[in-house]
């Protein structure tokens, strides 16, 4: 319990101090990885209980030049990672109990993180490539 508590700690005061999406002037994505887990509650009528926890990390592409497919590629690159990452260490922090499983949970959270980053990611994109054209 006091690890669920830190972690969702960790996620609460990162999702506080972090931007969701880049702005005009935000050069930063947030990545946000999710997982379900079941956690033993003495209050409950089962004494079982499922609760989401989750991890986030910013990808900062101040560096990243967008308005290029290789700019593009790195930041695509960099939130695949960075999801990968996250992923990996919520199993660990809260395994599945087998690797089929462990290996099926991971899948699903970086596809899910992926997913989410890449919105925010495509505008930056977008409109990187559009200010070039003009």
């Amino acid at each position: 319990m006091k690890r669920l508590i830190r972690v969702l700690g960790i996620g609460l005061a990162a999702a506080g101090l972090i931007a969701v999406a880049p702005s005009a002037t935000s050069q930063e994505v947030k990545i946000e990885a999710s997982k379900v887990v079941t956690v033993k509650h003495q209050h409950s009528k089962t004494g079982i209980q499922q609760e989401t926890v989750q991890l986030s990390h910013t990808v900062n592409f101040a560096d990243v030049d967008l308005a290029t497919n290789t700019g593009a590629n790195e930041l695509k690159g960099r939130i695949q990672d960075t999801a990968t990452q996250i992923c990996k260490q919520l199993g660990v922090i809260y395994p599945a109990g087998t690797a089929s499983n462990e290996n099926t949970d991971r899948e699903a959270c970086i596809k899910s993180a992926v997913d989410s980053a890449m919105g925010p990611a495509s505008l930056a994109i977008a409109s990187a490539q559009k200010g070039k054209q003009r």
